[in-house]
């Protein structure tokens, strides 16, 4: 299985797919806020199991530890809800369990079923002006039975 780097806000998968997005965090300033939302569509004829994984990219510790970040997942049957909250630092920690976030099932009949997560992050007041990072956001598909 092979990982496509995409840079749209949707993503379609379907059973046994894997597609990545990128996000930069480039040039945030102490206090600024940001945030994206990213769309992910499944269209199958087998039940799945969707999740997202997240991988920092040359960030240092430091830096790391002083973003803020929050990721919420929705669909049109829910509101948002947080999957997670913390720093950058804990988000893509190595010792996070490979089961990712927002895990969500997803029926394979055939339909687009969607569920939208929105990641913002905020650097805080006192952290120096060149705090960066780039994330990696992984979503996968994995058949069910």
């Amino acid at each position: 299985m092979s990982t496509t780097i995409l840079s749209t806000e949707t993503v379609g998968l379907s059973s046994g797919d894997e597609a990545a997005v990128q996000v930069r965090l480039c040039g945030v300033a102490p206090g600024e806020r940001g945030s994206r939302a990213v769309t992910v569509r499944y269209c199958g004829d087998r039940d799945a199991v969707v999740a997202m994984r997240v991988r920092r990219e040359d960030a240092p510790a430091p830096c790391a530890e002083r973003i803020r970040v929050g990721i919420y997942e929705s669909s049109r049957r829910q509101l948002p809800y947080p999957v997670f909250t913390g720093s950058l630092a804990d988000c893509t920690s190595p010792e996070r369990p490979e089961r990712g976030f927002g895990n969500w099932t997803a029926q394979g009949d055939g339909d687009p079923h969607e569920v939208t997560y929105q990641i913002c992050w905020h650097l805080s007041e006192d952290a120096p002006a060149d705090d960066e990072a780039d994330l990696t956001l992984t979503f996968a598909a994995r058949g069910i039975g």
